[in-house]
C-alpha cells in the first residue's frame, strides 16, 4: 500500500473498500470518491465504474478485480493515467480508447518494449493514477477511455 501524501483532509477517508456483485449489477457514477484500494469482486453479473467525473487523489488509486462469469468496465477520462495489469482465462482484458479501438494502448505498449518512448509531458506535483490488477476467467475486464 502506497500512501497518498498532500491534504491532511484525505486522512478521514477510507483507504480501502469492496464492491461486490453476485448474481447482480454494480455501478458508480457522477461525482464520487474512490478508496485508495479498491476490491472489485463480479461473479455472473456486471460492475460498471465512471471514473469520469470521480474525485481521485493524487497519487495511486488501485483497483483489484475478479470477475468470474461476469464484466467489469472502468470508464475513464482521456487525461487519466493508467496501468492495466490483469490476465484473462476464458476471457479478455482490454484498453479501449475512444473511438472503441485498441490502437492507443498497443501503440504505447510498441513503444514501450521497442524502447522507443515518447517525450514525456510536465509532469505534475503528483498526479493521480489508476493502477487496474486481476484476473477475469469465463469474463472479463474492460477499460474504456473517454
Amino acid at each position: 500500500m502506497q500512501h497518498r501524501v498532500g491534504d491532511e483532509g484525505l486522512s478521514d477517508l477510507p483507504q480501502r473498500g469492496t464492491l461486490a456483485a453476485l448474481f447482480a449489477s454494480v455501478r458508480r457514477h457522477g461525482e464520487w470518491l474512490p478508496p485508495e484500494e479498491l476490491r472489485v469482486v463480479v461473479g455472473f453479473g456486471s460492475a460498471k465504474l465512471d471514473l469520469t467525473q470521480a474525485l481521485l487523489a493524487p497519487g495511486v488509486t488501485e483497483f483489484a478485480v475478479f470477475a468470474i462469469f461476469g464484466s467489469v468496465e472502468l470508464l475513464v477520462p482521456a487525461d487519466l493515467e493508467i496501468e492495466l495489469d490483469a490476465s484473462a482465462l476464458f476471457g479478455s482484458v482490454e484498453r479501449r480508447d475512444s473511438r472503441g479501438g485498441v490502437t492507443g494502448f498497443l501503440r504505447d505498449q510498441i513503444r514501450r518494449v521497442t524502447g522507443s518512448e515518447r517525450e514525456a509531458p510536465v509532469p505534475e506535483a503528483d498526479p493521480p493514477l489508476l493502477r487496474v490488477t486481476g484476473h477475469a476467467i469465463f469474463g472479463s475486464i474492460i477499460v474504456r477511455v473517454r
